[in-house]
């Protein structure tokens, strides 16, 4: 199984320098819980969504990295927002 961890490093340099397109809508939920460093953890997703007023973090209170499985409704109702926001 492959996982993101195993290619971390490569997806860093991928994507250094870029930024999330400032015209479109991006809702980023991230863990409560971080799976290390939280403040470096918080920090680098507010930085990803801070380009643009299109751009919002969620953060996912007292779940971990897998937040589909620990919380649908909340993916769900961020994709039920995201849609009604392209309206």
């Amino acid at each position: 199984m492959y996982l993101m961890v195993d290619f971390f490093p490569e997806a860093l340099e991928t994507m250094r320098g870029k930024e999330l397109p400032k015209q479109i809508r991006v809702i980023l939920i991230t863990a409560g819980n971080a799976p290390f460093s939280k403040d470096l953890w918080r920090n680098c997703h507010e930085e990803m969504v801070k380009s643009s007023e299109k751009h919002k973090l969620i953060i996912a209170e007292g779940n971990n990295h897998d937040i589909l499985e620990e919380n649908p409704e909340l993916v769900l109702n961020t994709i039920i927002e995201l849609c009604n926001g392209l309206k």
